[in-house]
């Protein structure tokens, strides 16, 4: 392609040199590749296309490899909303509070509530309300909010399971110095009662949340608030 007929440049990736597809197409002679999961080589190639559509040869790949993430500054505040040692219905409030100096999309994020099941009847799912100072003045997204139950593959005598509760990405993103308030409740299928003081994440004394470091905070399944009994 003569530099007069010049009309764009393709752009190129793949994560092996023989495995690239079109990733965009460019006027500039600088490009900046945004969407990259971290620790991984990806691999890049260009070429000219005229006004006609006419397409030069592929350059040779060249390779790039993106950076480690870094921890995101995440923290858990919570208390329990029903205090009685019998329930039929675990009532938590749970704040995530963002300091990260960034914001965070909550997508990645997902919150671990260790308990006893007390007995084989499945624990159900409840988000009452979830909002708070998300991303710009106070946001709802409790449609965004779900739970399910997990068992642990190595039980403790206060957890042989935990609720995890998670966002879709209709949650959007938490931005810095804003939290999400996740106000729950998991019940037996049967509403049958259950014991909470034989609860690892269990707050019997707490009247509104505080930092409380026995409800587990991952991001992209990495914990980083928290710790597991």
């Amino acid at each position: 392609v003569a530099d007069e007929d010049l009309a764009e440049y393709r752009i190129y990736r793949g994560l092996t040199a023989t495995s690239l597809s079109v990733l965009t197409n460019t006027l500039g002679l600088n490009y900046s590749d945004s969407s990259l999961t971290p620790s991984t080589s990806y691999y890049y190639a260009v070429s000219a296309v005229d006004a006609s559509g006419n397409e030069s040869e592929i350059s040779d790949a060249v390779s790039a490899t993106t950076d480690e993430a870094q921890p995101v500054s995440l923290k858990v505040k919570m208390s329990n909303t029903g205090t009685s040692s019998q329930t039929n219905s675990i009532g938590t409030k749970i704040q995530v509070v963002n300091e990260s100096g960034e914001s965070v999309d909550l997508s990645r994020v997902t919150i671990r509530y260790y308990l006893t099941s007390d007995s084989s009847t499945p624990l159900s799912y409840w988000c009452d309300y979830a909002g708070g100072p998300i991303s710009s003045g106070w946001d709802s997204i409790t449609s965004a909010v779900s739970g399910e139950q997990v068992t642990m593959v190595t039980p403790t005598s206060l957890a042989d399971c935990y609720m995890e509760i998670g966002f879709t990405s209709a949650a959007g993103t938490l931005k810095d110095g804003g939290y999400a308030e996740i106000q729950s409740r998991f019940t037996k299928s049967d509403w049958s009662n259950m014991d909470q003081s034989n609860d690892y994440s269990f707050n019997e004394t707490a009247t509104s949340p505080i930092e409380w470091n026995k409800v587990v905070l991952c991001v992209d399944d990495v914990i980083v608030w928290g710790e597991t009994p």
